[in-house]
C-alpha cells in the first residue's frame, strides 16, 4: 500500500489507519467508475464501490499525481 501513496499522503494514512485501510470488511463491488479528470497536472478519479460495511456504497475520491513516472495516491475522500 505504501508504494502506492505519496510520502506525504502516507504519513496522513499512518496517522489514521482505520480511516484509510479497510482490514476485514467483507466482500466489495466496484459499481462504478468516473472518468478520470486532469487538473493542473493532478488526476481526480471518483469510484463508487459497496461492501458488506455499514454505509454499503459509497464513493472514493483519489487525487492521484505523477511522481517521477510513477502515478501515486496523494489524497482521499469519502463520499456517502
Amino acid at each position: 500500500m505504501k508504494q502506492m501513496c505519496t510520502d506525504e499522503f502516507w504519513k496522513e494514512v499512518e496517522r489514521d489507519p482505520d480511516l484509510y485501510l479497510r482490514k476485514g470488511r467483507g466482500e466489495v463491488s466496484f459499481l462504478q467508475y468516473f472518468h478520470t479528470v486532469k487538473n493542473n497536472g493532478i488526476y481526480l478519479v471518483y469510484v463508487r464501490i459497496s461492501d458488506d460495511s455499514d454505509i454499503s456504497s459509497y464513493q472514493i475520491d483519489l487525487e492521484i499525481v505523477d511522481k517521477n513516472g510513477k502515478f501515486l495516491v496523494n489524497y482521499v475522500g469519502y463520499n456517502a
